[in-house]
């Protein structure tokens, strides 16, 4: 029987194949966050900033950081510090347009999302939504033989934006400097706010900031 013998020499061939799509998804994963890795986000916005480039729409970038990162590992323990990585990295991926959208581990305590078709006012509600539901979120964790604590997280956000015709932002690692220096600059005044790359304040500043180490 011709079916048959078909069925048994595409079984293999199929069940390969989807074992190949299933080791490759997973090469592309944080092992921690379960978030794109930096190698994915590298080729991804690469793609994503010619494409924009050529048929001239804006691409979006979020660079979030998680503020006073260390001291969870240093006065928790480093199971602590992971437990707030995937918290952040689930806020993130709620916020996160399926299929459109990619969220990654940049490295660190440093998580990106690249948003297509995304103009500045745009990443700047998302980034703000971001921010608000991670300082909304309590971190539960429990060390082996100790009680639970509940651990309390904020993030610093920067965005920036490629436009069409855009000369100040010429490449993908433009874009990425622009929201990492708009990061930064959260983080230099005050924490737990955003900032868009091209602002002398910030566009988005939460109720309450810190200024300490």
């Amino acid at each position: 029987n011709i079916a048959v013998l078909a069925a048994g020499y595409l079984a293999p061939v199929i069940s390969n194949a989807m074992l190949y799509s299933q080791i490759e998804e997973a090469a592309n994963r944080d092992g921690l966050t379960q978030l794109y890795n930096r190698g994915f986000f590298d080729r991804s916005l690469n793609e994503n900033f010619r494409r924009a480039q050529r048929y001239g729409r804006p691409l979006s970038l979020l660079v979030a950081d998680i503020d006073h990162f260390k001291q969870f590992n240093d006065v928790h323990g480093h199971q602590a510090g992971d437990a707030v990585l995937r918290k952040v990295a689930a806020r993130l991926t709620d916020n996160m347009r399926q299929g459109i959208d990619i969220v990654a581990r940049y490295g660190g305590e440093e998580l990106v999302l690249v948003a297509p078709e995304t103009p500045d006012e745009g990443i700047m509600i998302v980034a703000e939504r971001i921010r608000e539901d991670v300082a909304n979120t309590v971190v539960v964790y429990q060390a082996e033989g100790s009680d639970k604590i509940e651990l309390s997280v904020t993030v610093s956000i920067g965005t920036a934006t490629f436009l069409p015709g855009e000369e100040s932002l010429p490449n993908e690692r433009a874009l990425i400097q622009a929201a990492d220096e708009a990061m930064y600059k959260a983080k230099d005044t005050g924490r737990n706010k955003c900032m868009h790359h091209g602002s002398d304040a910030a566009l988005i500043t939460s109720e309450a900031t810190e200024t300490t180490e």
